[in-house]
């Protein structure tokens, strides 16, 4: 993240200046009684504080390390061989095949066609278990809607599409 301050001067944002606008934010949560969030934020606050002098690239890039060395324990140290190839247990979810998903979706943004192509692919994807797509819909939607059906989780992913692209005319 790189703020400019004028045309000539730009600067790297450190994690303590991100945990001054995440407590802002924390504040703010507070006053309109969203206690949950408010929550999550003073813990990600409180996780960052080792942190605060490093840039936020810096932090970034170090969060990327790690992510990567716990994901090689858990497959045993083997090689990634895609999303699909980490075991599943029976009450596991996907969370590679979910986060590619959620992020083809979102990619669409209020494009008819990127949307539909992404759409069409979580429709024929058969690894896919009801959970999976559960989870896929409820991070697309932003809800904590629990799903019946894979039908259902399907109807509201394209609701969710449908309002935004509504929503995004509505500001033109």
């Amino acid at each position: 993240m790189i703020f400019g301050r004028g045309n000539s001067e730009k600067r790297s944002v450190t994690v303590d200046e991100l945990r001054s606008t995440l407590s802002d934010f924390e504040l703010f949560c507070e006053s309109i009684s969203a206690g949950g969030a408010a929550k999550d934020l003073k813990a990600l606050c409180d996780a960052l504080a080792p942190h605060g002098a490093k840039t936020v690239e810096a932090f970034c890039a170090q969060a990327t390390t790690w992510l990567a060395r716990s994901h090689a324990k858990l497959r045993g140290g083997k090689k990634s061989t895609g999303t699909r190839a980490l075991p599943k247990k029976s009450g596991e979810l996907n969370e590679g095949l979910i986060q590619s998903h959620v992020a083809n979706l979102r990619q669409a943004n209020i494009d008819r066609q990127v949307f539909t192509a992404a759409f069409e692919r979580l429709q024929s994807d058969k690894s896919l278990r009801s959970p999976d797509l559960a989870e896929i819909a409820r991070r697309y939607v932003d809800s904590v809607t629990k799903y019946k059906s894979k039908a259902a989780a399907l109807a509201d992913i394209s609701r969710a599409f449908t309002e935004r692209v509504r929503f995004a005319n509505k500001l033109r």
